[in-house]
């Protein structure tokens, strides 16, 4: 990773922001948007599962930001962060298109840039960045649990609130399909994400490009790296300050 030209880190930290800058604006055409397809209650608005995954991968792509310029250190949950985005965001996309559209591609200028930027550009984006950018360390397996545990949870919720006569945020939830079709419409949607965010946590073969967000001192895929090779020394006396934990059976 560190021997990749500085240049392909520049590129991937400046095209970040780009793509931040971009959800800022959908995310300000979307509370701005007269069509009278938004809905005006923000309680409903901000109930929408695309919209909170945008904003957290605006979350995500600020700290990375701010980490590649050196405000602050690289947050512990970057990659778990990088892992959770990039599934939503596809599982959105796919949703979207399969179950949901045109509803947006026919309501004005305005939402059909919406629904391009939420729909097409940052699910593209994020498949090539997560794919080509960043650490070859994988996210634990055990934390898959709870990648999925808040998808899980606002399914749950919607699912409720529909049912209980109150608003229905997609199409697929309509309680006029029958629960039985909208509760194998949520399961194959939880299984296709369960399957989504571990491809996410462990697809690591194509990432080329150093993360700006790390030093190479800091980088865990450099840490990694050095603990293995402490492993495979023989004893000396930098090799026994290496402060992963061994006991004296692994050390024989």
């Amino acid at each position: 990773m560190s021997s990749q030209p500085a240049s392909l880190s520049r590129a991937a930290a400046a095209l970040r922001v780009a793509m931040s800058l971009l959800i800022v604006g959908a995310l300000i055409a979307t509370l701005t948007d007269r069509s009278g397809l938004v809905p005006s209650n923000y309680v409903d608005l901000l109930s929408y599962y695309t919209l909170q995954t945008n904003v957290a991968a605006l979350v995500v792509w600020t700290a990375v930001t701010l980490a590649a310029r050196g405000l602050t250190h690289p947050p512990r949950w970057l990659e778990i962060g990088r892992a959770f985005v990039a599934a939503n965001l596809v599982l959105i996309a796919g949703v979207y298109w399969i179950q949901v559209a045109p509803l947006g591609l026919e309501h004005g200028p305005q939402l059909v840039a919406v629904m391009i930027v939420s729909h097409i550009i940052t699910p593209v984006y994020v498949v090539l960045e997560h794919l080509l950018v960043g650490t070859r360390s994988p996210v634990p397996a055990r934390l898959l649990p709870w990648l999925v545990a808040y998808p899980a949870l606002w399914s749950c919720v919607a699912v409720a609130r529909v049912w209980s006569g109150g608003w229905v945020p997609y199409e697929y939830l309509e309680p006029a399909r029958g629960f039985s079709a909208v509760a194998l419409t949520v399961a194959v949607q939880g299984v296709a994400l369960t399957g989504l965010t571990w491809a996410a946590m462990r697809a690591r073969r194509w990432r080329r490009i150093a993360d700006p967000a790390y030093s190479e001192d800091t980088s865990p895929t450099s840490i990694d790296s050095l603990r293995n090779d402490a492993s495979q020394r023989p004893f000396s006396l930098a090799a026994s300050t290496d402060i992963t934990p061994q006991s004296p059976r692994s050390s024989m």
